[in-house]
């Protein structure tokens, strides 16, 4: 596909390649090309990278119907893959059964993302890190061999389960690394594999973190991340953040969240349930009213960044819009992994997965 209009060439196309066959995409990496993209991807792919550019490469099965299922890529070996290995859908439901360690708090979601790890990493024979796990690991010490972080000590976590609706203390993993007493860069260990879910937005600086966790890898170690999509959470009127303002708090080394983002994690706050966007009662969340909210305060309340480190949301992303942001930061060698696999956002879902390959 080297057209001008290469969204509808591809569309074309696909009825015409033959089972088994190759849709070769050119220049892959422009954004303009992303609903031809979105056509591709039930099919296994590969990225030929040149500087500051791809090209694309699908491998096209008809006789699959299951979106990213696992098959055997004639090119793996030449070129650098990007669809993981998850199993299809009619395994999904007995590892999923297979994996829960009886932790109420394992619901569906949580669940279906332990499963895409356990099928990607070898827990038993490998060492991992898991960043914020509380009272929710993904992977318990008597499955693996893991470390947990946190910014609070065990016994702070396990107050907090007490008091926090629907959290049990006895969950409650022991912390390996208290990060207010280090930083990630001072783990003297190196990992397999490092997990985050819901940890990536409250980065003041994103790119410092990702290098810092691409730091605490092995050559062919891997990072898991659970990311919450803004339409389907109370970031829903917030803008998203830009790959300049990513730039810029990494640039200036920002170690807390300033003004913008504590002021604008308070005004914009809309609180909503999924459940009403992906059943059609709301029809778009970003379109809702703003709640009003005294401005003064707001300003009083954000200027406090400057002396004190108040937790905020800096980081606001879509699942579209995070693989535009890190395909870049890949490509720019900003951030020191060599591939980004983002998964779109599943049904009923208010996160979504992104795997980075160091």
């Amino acid at each position: 596909m080297d057209g001008r209009d290469r969204n509808d060439c591809i569309q074309a196309s696909i009825k015409k390649v033959k089972n088994g066959g190759l849709l070769v995409l050119d220049d892959a990496q422009r954004t303009r090309y992303r609903g031809g993209r979105n056509l591709l991807e039930a099919f296994p792919s590969a990225r030929y990278y040149h500087p500051h550019r791809y090209t694309q490469i699908w491998f096209i099965r008809h006789d699959l119907n299951c979106q990213n299922l696992a098959v055997d890529n004639p090119f793996e070996d030449k070129l650098k893959t990007i669809s993981s290995k998850v199993p299809a859908q009619d395994q999904l439901k007995k590892l999923k059964q297979a994996v829960s360690t009886g932790n109420p708090r394992e619901n569906e979601r949580f669940l279906y993302y332990k499963t895409i790890l356990i099928n990607l990493v070898d827990i038993a024979n490998t060492k991992g890190l898991e960043i914020g796990a509380f009272d929710r690991p993904f992977i318990t010490p008597q499955e693996g061999n893991i470390d947990y972080s946190d910014y609070r000590n065990t016994q702070e976590l396990k107050e907090l389960a007490k008091s926090a609706v629907g959290h049990d203390p006895k969950f409650v993993v022991d912390v390996t690394y208290d990060l207010k007493q280090m930083s990630l860069s001072e783990i003297p260990e190196q990992y397999d594999y490092i997990i985050a879910s819901h940890v990536l937005e409250h980065t003041p600086n994103m790119i410092g973190f990702l290098n810092n966790i691409a730091n605490l890898l092995t050559d062919n170690g891997v990072a898991f991340l659970m990311i919450p999509d803004k339409r389907y959470t109370f970031d829903c009127l917030q803008p998203v953040t830009t790959l300049g303002e990513l730039l810029e708090n990494h640039f200036k080394s920002l170690d807390k969240p300033g003004f913008r983002q504590i002021f604008n994690g308070y005004y914009y706050n809309r609180p909503i349930n999924p459940a009403d966007m992906w059943s059609g009662k709301i029809q778009d969340s970003q379109s809702l009213p703003r709640i009003p909210r005294d401005l003064k305060e707001l300003i009083s309340k954000a200027l406090q960044s400057k002396e004190s480190y108040i937790d905020s949301h800096c980081n606001i992303f879509t699942d579209i819009h995070f693989e535009d942001v890190i395909s870049e930061l890949i490509q720019g060698d900003l951030v020191n992994f060599s591939k980004a696999e983002v998964h779109k956002i599943q049904p009923n879902f208010l996160d979504f997965l992104c795997i980075l390959h160091k």
